[in-house]
Parts: C-alpha cells; structure tokens; sequence
C-alpha cells in the first residue's frame, strides 16, 4: 500500500493477499487490520495463506471467516516428521 492511501480511501487497491512471508495469524492486530482496510477501501478482495493451525476456537475462526473472501490453505504435511 502506497503511504498517500494510509489513513483514507485507496481507490485503487483492489485485491491484498496476506501470507506468503509468515503466518498472518500471529499478529494480533490482523483482525482490526482487516476491518480498516474494508472500512478504507470498499468492495476490496481479501486473500489469506494460512496453515490454520492457530484457529482453535470458533469465535476465532468464524471472525477470521467473515473478513475473508478467499481463504487458501498451507498443507505442508500430516505431521513435524512428514515435513521435516
């Protein structure tokens, strides 16, 4: 994102795509980061790369679920043996 679209609408942001460089679930402020983004920028697509393995709780995955339009999941391998 462009420093001029920080804080106001981005009409021209599109599409994000979060992941590829680290679990986006670990950071604790991804939820309200999502909603921002929505808020600045309506009709944007938002795209998530997850192993999901931080969604436990349903309250969390369904908060997750509802600020998402495409959820990808990272299935590496069954197992810590299998993928190492």
């Amino acid at each position: 994102m462009r420093a001029q679209c920080v804080g106001k609408p981005c009409h021209r942001l599109r599409r994000i795509t979060l992941g590829g460089n680290g679990e986006p679930f670990l950071d604790g402020r991804l939820f309200a980061g999502l909603e921002t983004i929505r808020a600045l920028n309506p009709g944007v697509f938002v795209e998530v790369f997850s192993n999901a393995a931080l969604l436990r709780d349903e309250g969390k995955i369904r908060r997750a679920l509802a600020g998402i339009d495409l959820f990808r999941f990272s299935i590496n391998a069954f197992s810590a043996g299998t993928y190492e």
